[in-house]
C-alpha cells in the first residue's frame, strides 16, 4: 500500500465532500423534504434578487439622466448591490437551520468528519498507521511553506494591493497633467471622477481580496492539514471510546 496515494484520495474525496457545491448544491446529507425547503429557500432569494436587480437597474438609468454623469452613476451602483448580499445572507441563514448547524464550518466539518470515518472504514489503515505513519507524513505535506509562499493566493495578496494604488495614482497624475488649463468646472468634474474612480476601485480591490480564501482549493497544503486535523479527532475519539470502554469493564 503507497500511503502517498491513499493519503491523496483522502484528501480529494474530503475536499470534494465540503466543497461549496456538494454543501448549497448536491446536498446528499438532506432527505427529500429537506431538499425541497432548500429549494424554496434558494427561490426566494433569486427571486428577490432579480426584482431588486431589475428595479436598481431602472433608478440608475434614471439617476444617470438626472446626473448626467456616468462615472458617479457607477460607484453608487457598485454599493447598490450590497443589498443583495443581504438576500443571501439571510437564505444561507435559513438554509443552516433547515441542516441543523449553525455555521458553514460546523456543518463542513461534520460532513468532511463523516467522509473520514467512511474511507477509513473501506481502506485498511489502522489507527496504529495513523499515529506511526500518517501523521508524520501529513506534518511534512502541511508544513510545506515554499510551496504556499509560491501558491496564487500568495501572489495575488501580494499584488493587488500595488494594482489597486499604483491605478489611483496614475489617474491623479493623468488629472494634473490634463487640468493645467482646464476651466473651474472641468476641474471640479476631473476631480470628482478621480474621487469616484478611487472609491469604486478599492471597493472592487476589497472584494477580491476578501475573495481570495477561495484559491485554497488550488493549494493541497490546505487539504492536507484539513486531512491531518481530522485525523487528529478521530484518533481523539477513539481514545475517548476506548477510556470508557475500559471504565465500563471495570465496574463488571
Amino acid at each position: 500500500m503507497n500511503l502517498n496515494i491513499e493519503l491523496y484520495k483522502f484528501k480529494e474525496e474530503i475536499e470534494s465532500e465540503g466543497s461549496l457545491a456538494n454543501i448549497f448544491w448536491h446536498s446528499p446529507f438532506l432527505d427529500t423534504e429537506k431538499k425541497k425547503r432548500k429549494k424554496k429557500i434558494f427561490l426566494w432569494f433569486f427571486i428577490c434578487s432579480g426584482i431588486y436587480f431589475f428595479l436598481d437597474l431602472i433608478v440608475m438609468i434614471y439617476l444617470y439622466s438626472y446626473l448626467g454623469d456616468i462615472i458617479t452613476t457607477i460607484v453608487i451602483s457598485f454599493f447598490s448591490f450590497l443589498p443583495i448580499f443581504l438576500f443571501l445572507g439571510i437564505s444561507v441563514g435559513k438554509f443552516y437551520k433547515v441542516v441543523g448547524c449553525k455555521r458553514y464550518y460546523n456543518l463542513r466539518y461534520k460532513l468532511c468528519y463523516g467522509k473520514l470515518k467512511e474511507l477509513l472504514q473501506k481502506s485498511s489503515i489502522s489507527t496504529s498507521d495513523i499515529e506511526e505513519y500518517v501523521l508524520p507524513i501529513l506534518e511534512t505535506k502541511g508544513s510545506d511553506s515554499n510551496k504556499e509562499s509560491y501558491s496564487f493566493k500568495s501572489f495575488f495578496k501580494a499584488v493587488i494591493p500595488g494594482i489597486i494604488v499604483g491605478i489611483i495614482v496614475a489617474l491623479f497624475s493623468f488629472m494634473i497633467m490634463n487640468t493645467s488649463k482646464a476651466s473651474q468646472d472641468e476641474l471640479y468634474f476631473f476631480v470628482k471622477a478621480w474621487v469616484c474612480a478611487s472609491f469604486a476601485l478599492l471597493y472592487v480591490g476589497l472584494v477580491v481580496f476578501k475573495m481570495l480564501k477561495s484559491f485554497d482549493f488550488i493549494s493541497d497544503v490546505k487539504g492536507y492539514k484539513l486531512v491531518k486535523s481530522l485525523l487528529y479527532d478521530y484518533l481523539s475519539a477513539k481514545n475517548q471510546t476506548l477510556q470508557k470502554y475500559k471504565t465500563y469493564k471495570r465496574k463488571f
